[in-house]
């Protein structure tokens, strides 16, 4: 626990082989929806920091380019993103 490590599946390493199944998942779903943000009833943002995702999304900005406390704030609204919008 707490130690990483790698994992071999056959000839390929296991991160190798996750990260080529969570390529083939995203490109699967498409970008359909991929800025479309829930909403509460009255229609407003769900989302604190909606605007933050909406840089990552769009690829104006990178998690390496922003400012931790920027990260930080949006944690919380990770688990409001859709799929489609996690695996991007």
């Amino acid at each position: 626990p707490g130690v990483l490590w790698a994992q071999w599946l056959g000839p390929r390493p296991e991160d190798e082989v996750l990260k080529a199944g969570l390529l083939e998942a995203s490109e699967a779903l498409g970008e359909d929806g991929l800025l479309t943000f829930p909403k509460r009833p009255n229609g407003s943002s769900l989302l604190m920091r909606q605007g933050f995702f909406e840089r990552l999304l769009k690829g104006e900005t990178t998690l390496h380019n922003c400012a931790a406390a920027d990260a930080s704030a949006a944690e919380t609204d990770v688990k409001r993103l859709s799929l489609t919008q996690l695996l991007k």
